[in-house]
């Protein structure tokens, strides 16, 4: 009887272990967020780059000056994030390829996921640079 017991408790514990495994790939949560913000403030020109993923959205101009025939990849792009609330991109504001806004802000040292990111699909996005942004400027839309 103390086998059958012991069998069970193992077989609990490794079925929790697993259910956990998938659970922190699938949902996102807080230790998906990146923690420490670089020391150097940055002005950026950033494009908005049109997945069909849930994937970074933002990618900086100087690859296209620097590479004029450059083909927008996911490892270059970044995910976006509001210093605080009253600095949010309005959410009236249409994204398209042509979205082209400048912003001043640090990057966060560690990848993540920003905890305003809106998810396109049911899964989980992947972990890239994430820039905070303090203030923004519309340069085309």
């Amino acid at each position: 009887m103390r086998k059958f017991i012991n069998k069970h408790r193992i077989f609990i514990i490794f079925a929790l272990v697993v259910c956990s495994f998938f659970y922190l790939r699938i949902a996102r949560t807080y230790v998906d967020r990146p923690f420490i913000l670089s020391d150097k403030t940055e002005t950026i020109e950033a494009v908005y780059v049109a997945w069909a993923c849930d994937c970074p959205n933002w990618l900086s101009v100087h690859h296209y000056t620097e590479q004029p025939g450059y083909e927008a990849e996911t490892a270059d792009c970044f995910y976006v994030e509001a210093g605080n609330e009253e600095n949010q991109l309005p959410s009236n504001l249409i994204f398209s390829t042509r979205t082209r806004i400048r912003f001043t802000g640090k990057f966060y040292i560690d990848k993540g996921i920003p905890e305003d990111y809106r998810a396109v699909g049911d899964f989980k996005p992947k972990h890239a640079r994430v820039f905070r942004y303090d203030s923004y400027e519309l340069l085309s839309n």
